[in-house]
């Protein structure tokens, strides 16, 4: 923002220039002295500030290259892995209630009460496929092993889930069919930025009981500088599942400094 505001000042620096130079053939000598040092002094700080511009310029350009890289290789090293683990959820589900933040919750402390392990869990619905996808962060290799989709199709977190659905809606005849689909892994990225979500220069889909998911990057927003791309998923905003945030509780402006995201990639 400072650098565009300071070419801005400098291209208006140098057209006031111009101006002075075409004026200055109708002064008298004493004016015309006057106005020739005047112009010479707003000469060099225009000189200066396009100087200063080219500079930064080239400072922003390195520091976004480097940006893209640190973010490029914080997913590409895994530091971070996420196990998704989908499941098909009958339609009869959308019938009853909405999906929202609330039944996101409740899925997820019913699966910490089971599973303590699942400390950092995000359960976000899809609503195009009518699908439950568990966002577990950083799973350990037990924990893969024993609970998520086996060879055969079945999976043990699967009557949690279903037990925890049908207590929230408080319809015990309530036919869900909630069935394993696939068990993917991702790695993520810890991201830290003094922005808000705002200003990031994203566009995204989700909340009402969804993680965020980034549809558009603006070009040469924050968002673009530190490398995310579409359909990259937010699971985490300042550690809390944004699948239990509503509009008005997510994290829209900078708190304590800051927005840390966690931020989930295909591999």
């Amino acid at each position: 923002d400072k650098l565009t505001e300071t070419r801005a000042k400098a291209a208006e620096l140098s057209i006031r220039c111009s101006k002075m130079e075409e004026s200055s053939s109708s002064l008298s000598r004493p004016q015309f002295g006057i106005r020739v040092k005047k112009l010479q002094r707003t000469t060099g700080v225009a000189r200066d500030l396009a100087l200063k511009c080219r500079i930064a310029q080239a400072r922003r350009d390195l520091l976004g290259r480097l940006a893209r890289q640190l973010t490029s290789d914080a997913f590409l090293q895994g530091a971070s892995a996420v196990l998704a683990i989908v499941f098909d959820v009958n339609r009869e589900v959308r019938e009853v209630k909405e999906w929202n933040e609330v039944l996101s919750r409740s899925v997820r402390e019913a699966m910490q009460k089971k599973v303590p392990e699942v400390s950092n869990c995000c359960v976000s619905w899809d609503i195009d496929n009518d699908q439950l996808i568990l966002y577990i962060l950083n799973p350990s290799s037990n924990f893969e092993s024993e609970f998520a989709i086996h060879s055969d199709g079945t999976c043990q977190l699967a009557p949690v889930v279903e037990a925890a659905i049908r207590a929230e809606l408080g319809n015990s005849e309530l036919t869900l069919g909630v069935s394993p689909k696939a068990s993917r892994r991702f790695n993520a990225a810890q991201i830290d930025t003094p922005l808000d979500l705002l200003s990031l220069g994203i566009h995204f889909h989700g909340l009402q009981g969804s993680a965020l998911t980034i549809d558009w990057v603006e070009p040469a927003r924050w968002a673009d500088v530190f490398g995310l791309k579409m359909d990259d998923v937010i699971i985490f905003a300042n550690q809390r599942s944004t699948a239990e945030m509503t509009l008005s509780q997510i994290p829209l402006h900078a708190e304590g400094g800051g927005l840390k995201l966690c931020v989930s990639r295909a591999v």
